[in-house]
């Protein structure tokens, strides 16, 4: 049955596309691709770029990039050395932003131009992040945390966010014999899953085996974006949990004597606009079925917002709340943490 149905579903998707593509066989026109993840969050920045023909991806070095702000703050982004995690010519630079300001980044090389303007969005709030200790099924004396954090909408418009999750480690060290002491953090992104929260999951997350058309064909939601349709100009609670593991540490990576060791877990809720909830969920499409069956799931394009080439360049504003964990839960053996006693 579904089988017979498939093709008419597919039509009528590609008949509500908004854009033509004329794709023009044999012609090898270059076209410059620019693409750019700019975040409140962050204070170093990168663009990265390639020259897109029909048969082949080329690297983009020697281009000139410049970062207008607020009309007036002209930045010069230089290049950087390649590494293996971007897949271009990397161009970095340096800027705190803020929301509400206004962002164009113009790339050229030789003759061709792309440039791309955006705005960062007035963030949607967190009020408050509660937690929920549990035992993870099937894995006895392992506990993981539910964070329920409780967000605030923008009244009068419509919000897109997405959520992360940080584990921040603090340490003061001892350093010397004078007792001379060092701050030292460290910050990095962990997983958690969102798939049982109805905000993140609205309207994405479809049941396996149910009888539904397109009960398999529903892609998951890796970068947990979600709207307020739910809850608009009002509050709601989010529903994410992780290990604990995900944000305490079993060892000290240190030959300094440790002083103090603190564990966060750090929600990071990030504002952007419709267009870029939009790519998220295209990039998700993508990401799940491939360009072969990309086509049934909307949007079936792959938005695009620079122009003079192809790409997209992000604005994200973000707010942040840290929980510290309790210090009941962190290992104290002497092989682990060598608290300075004043035997020492």
């Amino acid at each position: 049955m579904k089988k017979a149905w498939i093709p008419f579903a597919a039509l009528f998707l590609l008949a509500a596309c908004e854009e033509e593509i004329d794709l023009q066989i044999g012609n090898d026109a270059p076209v410059l691709l620019m693409n750019a993840q700019l975040r409140t969050d962050d204070t170093l920045h990168a663009v990265v770029l390639n020259r897109s023909l029909l048969s082949r991806l080329e690297l983009l070095d020697g281009a000139n990039v410049t970062v207008t702000v607020n009309g007036t703050e002209r930045i010069a982004a230089t290049p950087r050395e390649k590494n293996g995690y971007y897949n271009g010519s990397l161009y970095c630079f340096r800027a705190d932003f803020k929301a509400g300001d206004h962002v164009r980044i113009d790339a050229v090389h030789g003759e061709e131009h792309a440039f791309a303007e955006v705005d960062f969005p007035e963030p949607v709030t967190i009020v408050s992040v509660d937690t929920v200790r549990t035992e993870m099924p099937g894995y006895y004396g392992y506990w993981s945390y539910q964070f329920r954090t409780r967000i605030r909408d923008i009244a009068g418009i419509d919000n897109y966010c997405r959520v992360t999750m940080e584990r921040l480690a603090a340490y003061e060290l001892e350093t010397g014999d004078a007792g001379e002491r060092m701050h030292w953090e460290d910050q990095e992104r962990t997983g958690f899953d969102a798939s049982s929260d109805p905000i993140i999951s609205d309207g994405i997350m479809a049941s396996s085996g149910s009888d539904d058309l397109f009960g398999d064909l529903m892609p998951g939601n890796a970068y947990c974006a979600f709207t307020d349709r739910l809850f608009r100009d009002g509050d709601c609670t989010l529903r994410v949990e992780a290990p604990l593991g995900s944000f305490v540490s079993y060892y000290t990576p240190f030959s300094y004597p440790v002083r103090e060791r603190h564990f966060y877990a750090v929600v990071k809720l990030y504002t952007m606009s419709l267009y870029q909830y939009r790519y998220l969920r295209a990039i998700d499409n993508f990401e799940a079925f491939g360009y072969e069956m990309s086509f049934l799931v909307e949007p079936t394009s792959l938005p695009s917002n620079v122009k003079g080439g192809i790409g997209f360049v992000s604005a994200e504003t973000c707010a942040e709340a840290r929980i510290l964990m309790p210090a009941s839960l962190i290992p104290d053996e002497p092989r682990y943490y060598r608290p300075v006693t004043g035997e020492e």
